[in-house]
């Protein structure tokens, strides 16, 4: 293995895009596993996950003929030791999360010159929370990835599955007061008005439905009895004390309610 490495390294610069023409195009494909949604922020329209990160593309100058290594097909290496795709998420709100590039992880190189990164990651992502439907309400939050500086002809996105474009979220630990509906993704492509260029992203969308049962038994359910009660003093004779009684009793257990 030692050999090999001294193979592929010798003369090579990891500052350098991974293709033989300038006009060539890398394509990085990525992918995201979610594990844990930690905290929904509505004060700050922030939400804080917990997510695994897979990003893969073809490095032909880091091939190797298998057979001639001992039969080696893969190896592992420093990330600091290769080029790597500058990847950020653009909705961050904290600048010590939101590279992709600057994970302690190794790489996978293969012999035919393919790399692969995975790595665990925390995000903070920006989200427009809607609450008009409270407590019945269904939010979606987005994740937005895509290069810092190069553009869509010399750095290309998309995603791990070509053919249906959804992140995994199979080993999602359940909790709290959310339900993960699903996490579908969609490639999307901008220009700028300072540049000609296309700069592609992928934005995985993180959908979720809170859990309203908690707030029917708290909160819908009780503000509905009182009120119910309160239109049934109307049954009551006008000259009975009970009325007057029952529609104070209903005002004081609506107000010590509402300051739970």
């Amino acid at each position: 293995e030692q050999r090999l490495v001294d193979h592929l390294f010798k003369g090579y610069d990891p500052t350098v895009r991974p293709v033989y023409k300038k006009s060539d195009t890398v394509l990085v494909r990525l992918g995201i596993t979610l594990h844990q949604l930690i905290d929904v922020e509505f004060k700050n329209q922030v939400v804080k996950s917990s997510i695994f990160i897979r990003q893969a593309w073809l490095n032909p100058f880091l091939k190797w003929n298998a057979s001639a290594f001992g039969g080696i097909t893969t190896i592992n290496v420093d990330p600091k030791r290769i080029w790597k795709p500058d990847i950020y998420l653009y909705n961050n709100v904290d600048d010590q999360t939101g590279a992709m590039n600057q994970f302690d992880t190794h790489v996978t190189l293969s012999f035919t010159g393919q790399s692969m990164w995975l790595a665990p990651k925390i995000l903070k992502s920006s989200c427009k929370f809607d609450v008009t439907h409270f407590p019945f309400d269904e939010q979606k939050c987005d994740l937005k990835f895509g290069s810092w500086t190069y553009d869509g002809f010399h750095l290309d996105i998309a995603s791990e599955h070509p053919a249906k474009c959804e992140g995994d979220y199979k080993k999602f630990i359940k909790g709290g007061e959310w339900d993960l509906i699903g996490l579908p993704c969609r490639r999307n492509e901008l220009v700028y008005i300072c540049c000609p260029e296309p700069y592609p992203d992928l934005t995985y969308t993180i959908i979720l439905r809170r859990k309203s049962m908690f707030y029917f038994v708290n909160m819908i359910a009780p503000c509905f009895l009182i009120t119910a009660l309160t239109l049934l003093s109307f049954y009551l004779p006008s000259e009975s004390g009970e009325r007057l009684t029952l529609v104070i009793t209903n005002l004081l257990a609506l107000t010590v309610f509402m300051l739970l």
